[in-house]
């Protein structure tokens, strides 16, 4: 029974760190993949709680408390994994079907209209838009945009918000007594165009800001601070977007 005990705690631990990478995966990958990560959780978190409830009859100390631990974290890994894995395998119909959309649209980021693409004429209500990143960059997620702004089809499609190449740039040199710092920002431009015929109707620069220097540092220590990339914040780029696309 003691044994039972630590592995449940064990198990608990190893299901509440799994939890997060896990309904990450869940939420962007194909639904195969998404069930198979819902079966293997599912069969952790009940061999965890069927551990505990075993090691809670055991007479050696400590015993019960590791039990109840490893039932507590399995407990926690359910509330918020399986909420995860199941919106995630519902959802991946949606974000295949935008992927296929984003291949057929990307020629208009050259320039290239897409003929059977909706003409955008602006004014009230939605434009249905995507994002296409250049190839080999970091793709946004499937929640870059609110779910309302996406096309249903690529004959509803109106503007391509066209990301381009991230770059890093210096935004500051820090000197100490001995050592310094250094501050890197990111920056990317984004191009909103018309799919139907491929031509560009706004443009703008982003950029994101690292965090300030600090006030000591190590002897003779050079420190380096990152932004985070451009493309996690899609707050900025949906209230660029807004008077384009439509309300949020």
């Amino acid at each position: 029974m003691d044994k039972c005990a630590k592995w449940s705690l064990v198990l608990g631990a190893l299901a509440a760190l799994a939890t997060i990478p896990a309904g990450g995966i869940c939420l962007s990958a194909a639904s195969s993949t998404a069930y198979c990560l819902l079966g293997g959780m599912v069969i952790l978190q009940i061999a965890t709680i069927t551990l505990g409830i075993l090691g809670t009859r055991s007479m050696f100390r400590g015993a019960k408390e590791k039990s109840i631990g490893g039932i507590l974290l399995a407990s926690l890994s359910i509330l918020v994994f399986e909420p995860m894995a199941i919106s995630g395998i519902a959802e991946s119909p949606a974000r295949a079907k935008l992927a296929e959309i984003i291949q057929l649209a990307r020629p208009a980021c050259t320039g290239v209209g897409i003929s059977v693409a909706a003409e955008y004429s602006p004014g009230e209500g939605i434009h249905p838009a995507i994002p296409i990143v250049s190839e080999g960059e970091r793709q946004p997620s499937y929640y870059f945009f609110p779910e309302k702004w996406y096309p249903t089809s690529i004959d509803n499609l109106e503007l391509i918000v066209c990301i381009g190449e991230e770059s890093e740039f210096l935004e500051e040199h820090c000197s100490y007594m001995s050592g310094y710092a250094e501050r890197f920002g990111y920056e990317v431009e984004a191009i909103i165009v018309e799919a139907h015929s491929g031509e560009s109707i706004a443009t703008k620069k982003f950029q994101s800001s690292a965090s300030p220097c600090p006030e000591t540092i190590s002897p003779g220590e050079h420190k380096v601070i990152r932004a985070s990339h451009v493309i996690d914040n899609k707050k900025m780029f949906q209230d660029w977007l807004e008077d384009f696309v439509g309300p949020q």
